[in-house]
């Protein structure tokens, strides 16, 4: 076959052949589909808990028509969906003749705990009109991707493992499908974000990949590391009938033969009354592994950027204005119980996610926190955008300026920051948290509370609250979508469009100057903190939110005395 032309519908991998299927974006733009391929064996019975293995060769052609299932996991209802056999990945090609493919690969979010790289949430449309390649992917969530209970027989972070995999999958591959194996893109929204930047600090990753783009997360949200995940291994265990004095290999045992359903419903029971405490605390999340053959990360990712530990390329990261309204009005703090609780109870509800190792810290820099965002007021429903700004900052923002500009001051290679603050029609609500209009969010979830990607597209938003940016990136059939090009809406989305597509083909998202485009994006660095901030406009500023992100460097432990590492 012809890898500039891509007119063949069927396939050789290095494991096999495979068949794709002749399809049309909404705008008439020819591609080839290939659904559900399997990346790697079905991680049940003995290669549960364990890295991933890949996919054996096969006799004959695989249809790759249909996606594989999504990894288990619970819907936003408490439904228990997907199968254990999900490890599977979607290519999506252009037939357009030319040159070998640049390559994105598209890691979702979901709090490690939802989600899946289907076409539903994720189509093609945009990103291949622009003639690059996407490849989505799943990979374990929850309790199957991320049990440890620090040590070889089970030391997590399976799920970062999927990933790793699927990426040499891409490399090893992807040239058949008229793609360059030197030149992928990895990117990736919210968990997917903190995906991303774990690849970059993990060297099994390294050499995967040339450009990465990470959205509303980094490996330093609070969210996105467990502390303590064999505490929460055991107490699963003890919750699901193990008696609390047997060892950690029968807890094994046992874990390795519950339903994934049972585990899922019972996932809640691992936290700790303090963690529990918290806004939202994901379970089981990725780990600190000891140091064994095969590990993705043997090191707390605040130390690895200390030191300046993690992969140099070009590097997109941002967030979007208001990313704390996910919480607010219909979500966590709609009720007025909830607000109540969260006003007398704020710092311990507020210090087991402040990214501090000690407890007396943590609870201290709370009680500086409710003076910065609150003064000496009560938490009102008049507060609400006060509370925004504070989620906004302590889950998202603040974990993504310190990353860049760790990463800035030590690499290079260009970073760029972004704000993405298009409020178009479809956000539906207009207004700021506070006002009598402020209803956004429908999630009313005891298993879990931050529902991102899955959940987010198919709601409304105040504002650009967490996810409202992906449906100007990805056609997706769960969210109202305008596809008129010429509406604010459509210009929107082809600006994000070409501009990632570009930061993937050239390594800048704005190489040169067009209607669209009409704002060079100037890269970050200690000297002149640019941002583009993402709105109807493009417009280039410098020091985001400058006054919320001094008190949050000044209070939390410092990440200086950056060295290096080429």
């Amino acid at each position: 076959m012809n890898p500039c032309l891509l007119q063949q519908l069927v396939v050789h991998l290095q494991e096999g052949v495979v068949r794709g299927h002749p399809k049309q974006t909404v705008y008439g733009y020819p591609y080839v589909r290939f659904s559900g391929i399997p990346y790697a064996e079905p991680p049940v019975g003995p290669l549960r808990y364990k890295s991933p293995v890949p996919k054996a060769p096969w006799l004959g052609v695989h249809d790759a028509k249909t996606e594989g299932p999504p990894c288990p996991q619970l819907t936003d209802s408490g439904a228990y969906i997907g199968r254990e056999n999900c490890l599977y990945l979607n290519v999506y090609a252009p037939r357009q003749q030319g040159p070998l493919h640049k390559v994105m690969v598209w890691i979702h979010g979901g709090g490690f705990v939802q989600g899946e790289g289907g076409r539903t949430q994720f189509g093609p449309d945009f990103l291949v009109e622009r003639g690059v390649i996407l490849v989505t992917l799943n990979y374990r969530l929850g309790v199957l991707g991320f049990l440890s209970m620090e040590s070889e027989a089970a030391p997590g972070n399976y799920g970062l493992k999927d990933q790793n995999l699927a990426l040499r999958w891409v490399r090893r591959n992807i040239r058949a499908f008229g793609g360059d194996p030197d030149d992928v893109t990895v990117f990736g929204e919210s968990a997917g974000a903190a995906s991303v930047h774990y690849h970059l600090l993990s060297k099994s990753s390294w050499g995967l990949f040339s450009r990465a783009i990470a959205s509303s997360a980094s490996a330093l949200s609070p969210w996105a590391l467990s502390r303590t995940p064999r505490q929460r291994a055991r107490s699963l265990a003890v919750s699901l009938g193990l008696p609390a004095n047997a060892s950690d290999q029968q807890a094994l045992q046992l874990l390795a033969t519950v339903p994934p359903w049972l585990m899922l419903v019972h996932s809640r029971n691992a936290l700790s009354n303090r963690d529990n405490a918290s806004l939202f605390t994901s379970v089981f999340v990725p780990s600190v592994e000891p140091i064994h053959e095969g590990a993705f990360l043997t090191e707390d990712p605040t130390s690895l950027m200390r030191k300046g530990s993690f992969r140099h390329v070009p590097l997109i990261a941002g967030v979007n204005s208001k990313e704390g309204n996910f919480f607010v009005s219909d979500g966590v703090l709609s009720t007025n119980e909830s607000l109540e609780n969260f006003n007398y109870n704020f710092v311990n509800i507020i210090g087991p996610d402040i990214r501090d190792k000690s407890q007396m810290n943590q609870d201290t820099i709370a009680e500086m926190a409710a003076t910065f965002y609150y003064g000496n007021d009560e938490i009102t429903r008049e507060k609400d955008l006060n509370t925004s700004n504070l989620l906004t900052d302590l889950f998202f923002e603040e974990p993504v300026d310190s990353a860049v500009r760790i990463i800035a001051m030590a690499s290079h290679e260009p970073v760029r920051y972004y704000r993405f603050s298009f409020k178009g029609p479809n956000s539906a609500v207009q207004d700021e948290p506070g006002t009598i209009s402020y209803k956004i969010l429908n999630i009313v979830n005891d298993f879990f509370l931050f529902v991102v990607c899955v959940h987010c597209l198919k709601t409304n938003f105040a504002r650009v609250a967490h996810g409202e940016d992906l449906k100007y990136i990805f056609l997706t059939s769960i969210s109202k979508q305008n596809l008129d090009r010429n509406s604010d809406e459509g210009i929107t989305r082809d600006r994000m469009v070409d501009m990632w597509t570009n930061f993937a083909k050239y390594g800048d998202p704005t190489p040169v100057p067009t209607p669209l485009l009409n704002t060079t994006w100037k890269p970050y660095s200690q000297h002149a903190e640019y941002f583009l901030d993402i709105g109807r406009d493009l417009t280039l500023d410098s020091s985001l939110d400058e006054e919320r992100m001094a008190f949050w460097h000044e209070h939390l432990p410092p990440l200086r005395d950056i060295k290096s590492v080429r």
